[in-house]
């Protein structure tokens, strides 16, 4: 059994999901509060093991996600993001959120993050994805001037969640000539991966 707490305002999503966790007995919702206020006054003390924090008309803003953060051990929090914000992405990242996500997202991706988030696991969608990257693109434009046309048709690609033979699809190229090119766009940052050219971008991100 997984207890979950949701926090923000009522989507369609939200509603799946309350569904869906009634008729299965791998969830069971220990509190679902609209506002922080309500939260901190009825729910400080229960026992809750991933929070949903649904951001939309901002009723739950960023400094509500650290208190929620404080209010809990060891929780695990998703983010549901209604329009997405470089700076509110990024700013969620650097505090240790779980998964983020929009709130167009399908019930399915919803439950994927959860059992990721229980095991420990991080991640994001393609579409926060892309809008990391682009904002990336704008604060690091020196580093990204070091890659070729090529290159960047590849990390676009990457920004997208794109694999290797996807990419290579798209781009009509070989997949051994895509990995040549992550390759050179990873040694152009001086790290070993895709994933550590985005961690080191943000570590240098001042705010």
């Amino acid at each position: 059994m997984t207890y979950i707490g949701i926090l923000g305002k009522t989507i369609h999503i939200i509603n799946d999901f309350i569904k869906y966790a009634n008729k299965n007995r791998s969830f069971e919702i220990v509190f679902y509060e609209k506002n922080i206020f309500s939260l901190k006054s009825t729910y400080k003390d229960v026992f809750v093991q991933l929070i949903i924090i649904n951001t939309f008309d901002k009723m739950v803003t960023l400094d509500n996600i650290v208190e929620v953060h404080s209010m809990f051990s060891d929780i695990q929090i998703i983010v549901v993001m209604h329009v997405p914000d470089y700076d509110f992405i990024l700013r969620c990242i650097r505090l240790g959120i779980n998964a983020i996500l929009e709130s167009n997202l399908r019930l399915s991706d919803l439950l994927d993050a959860i059992w990721q988030c229980i095991k420990g696991g991080v991640m994001s969608s393609v579409s926060i994805n892309k809008i990391l990257f682009e904002g990336i693109y704008s604060q690091k434009q020196s580093d990204i001037n070091n890659l070729t046309s090529r290159e960047l048709e590849v990390l676009n690609c990457l920004t997208e969640g794109l694999s290797n033979k996807l990419t290579a699809t798209r781009l009509s190229i070989g997949i051994e000539t895509v990995r040549t090119h992550v390759k050179n766009i990873c040694r152009k940052f001086s790290v070993k991966s895709r994933v550590e050219v985005v961690c080191k971008l943000l570590r240098e991100k001042s705010f």
